[in-house]
């Protein structure tokens, strides 16, 4: 069974992947992280959960949320995912980033999408770019299946590179 912690569990993306996560039969969630709902179980926060997963919202600087997982979902904004992957990764987990944290394999790359859409240009864990993968199953399964960190396309993204 697959331990699975979701950083970012009562954001849009967040809600999205745990009720994914619900319904695969090798994945089991382990810790919810999230700045906001701290203490309220997952099916408080979000009633359709209710029974389902009540495992309760965790704050980031919560003990129990570093505990070790071997999947961690980033499901939150530009800049969270660099700084807390490390850390995760030190713990044996790979990584899935929501964010554009990880969507660039050099910190050249990184530092323009950054300075385009107004963050910080410099990358947090520079160390790791180049580790990464970033793109859909569909075009980039093996990268994907043996990277320990994937930079996940956005729905966006998604629906143009699926259209094309």
């Amino acid at each position: 069974m697959i331990q699975v912690k979701v950083i970012g569990a009562t954001g849009y993306g967040g809600v999205g992947i745990v009720e994914l996560l619900l319904q695969h039969p090798e994945a089991r969630l382990t810790t919810l992280v999230a700045r906001e709902d701290v203490g309220q179980p997952i099916g408080k926060v979000y009633p359709h959960l209710a029974g389902f997963c009540d495992l309760p919202v965790l704050a980031p600087d919560d003990p129990r949320a570093d505990a070790p997982a071997d999947v961690v979902f980033c499901a939150t904004p530009d800049g969270v995912g660099m700084v807390a992957a490390p850390a995760e990764l030190s713990r044996g987990a790979r990584v899935v980033d929501y964010s554009g944290d990880f969507r660039f394999t050099t910190p050249a790359a990184y530092s323009d999408y950054a300075q385009r859409i107004g963050r910080d240009p410099v990358h947090k864990s520079p160390h790791l770019l180049g580790n990464n993968a970033y793109g859909l199953a569909e075009l980039h399964r093996e990268a994907i299946r043996t990277a320990r960190i994937v930079g996940n396309p956005g729905c966006f993204a998604v629906s143009c590179i699926l259209g094309l």
